[in-house]
């Protein structure tokens, strides 16, 4: 019964946000297999070359489905996340398909040399990563852990504020 309540508590998360993105029922199989390969990589299993290439085969599948996914909105418009980030992409300003992708990525070192800074120090490299890599917002239901994060130039706003301001919550 507990194995059916862990594989249960596994696959809901993933099958309401691929219903929330718009991705195929048929294909909830792939979404689920990313998201293992993407757990097992950064929680579970010890980084080796075999675990690096399969959170990286299972990133460019990713990758590569939701080009595809993307380009169906833009000729069939649904109602449901991805479409409304393609209708967000029209207007100026708004997100370009990397962006929405997140296919765009530069190597940074980080030498983590300013920690303690954060309320919570376990959300550290979240800030540090967002300073590094540039980033003008960090998303989160934790807006009061990040308090500080300004003096970055970085603004921190839930993901209902992400939503208004792409036009997807009223």
């Amino acid at each position: 019964m507990i194995e059916k309540i862990v594989d249960f508590a596994f696959l809901l998360p993933a099958y309401v946000l691929s219903d929330f993105m718009g991705i195929h029922k048929e294909d909830r199989s792939k979404v689920v297999q990313w998201s293992v390969d993407f757990v097992d990589f950064f929680n579970v299993v010890a980084i080796t070359g075999e675990t690096t290439q399969r959170m990286t085969r299972s990133y460019l599948e990713m990758r590569d489905y939701t080009r595809h996914l993307l380009v169906e909105r833009r000729t069939n418009p649904r109602d449901d996340f991805l479409g409304t980030l393609v209708n967000a992409a029209n207007k100026e300003g708004a997100f370009t398909e990397d962006e929405i992708i997140g296919s765009v990525a530069r190597k940074h070192i980080i030498h983590f040399l300013w920690r303690p800074f954060l309320k919570d120090p376990q959300d550290d490299h979240v800030l540090e990563l967002a300073v590094e890599a540039g980033c003008g917002f960090i998303v989160t239901h934790n807006v009061r852990d990040f308090s500080g994060s300004e003096r970055f130039g970085i603004r921190v706003v839930t993901p209902r504020a992400v939503l208004r301001v792409i036009g997807g919550m009223p």
